[in-house]
């Protein structure tokens, strides 16, 4: 399935990218990123409302499903403290 990628998650996608990169190298950083497509969305559980999520390695990966393709909403590590507004219903 095809994916879309907000705005926002767009902006997560390049810091990963940064971070990676500059952390553990460019093959690293290649494998991540085939790594997220790859990752099957059928691991993803209903987050809140129509928003889903799964974990991959050490990032959330918030997204919605729609009738052609994935709108990935937000990427955020683990680590990260989630706004209030995301926490689980």
């Amino acid at each position: 399935m095809r994916w879309i990628l907000s705005k926002r998650a767009s902006a997560d996608i390049d810091s990963i990218i940064r971070y990676t990169n500059a952390h553990f190298g460019a093959a690293q950083t290649e494998e991540l990123l085939a790594a997220f497509i790859r990752a099957s969305t059928r691991m993803g559980r209903v987050w809140s409302g129509e928003r889903r999520c799964y974990i991959y390695r050490q990032h959330y990966v918030f997204y919605r499903t729609r009738q052609n393709d994935l709108f990935v909403t937000h990427i955020r590590n683990t680590r990260q403290r989630l706004p209030e507004s995301w926490r689980k219903d």
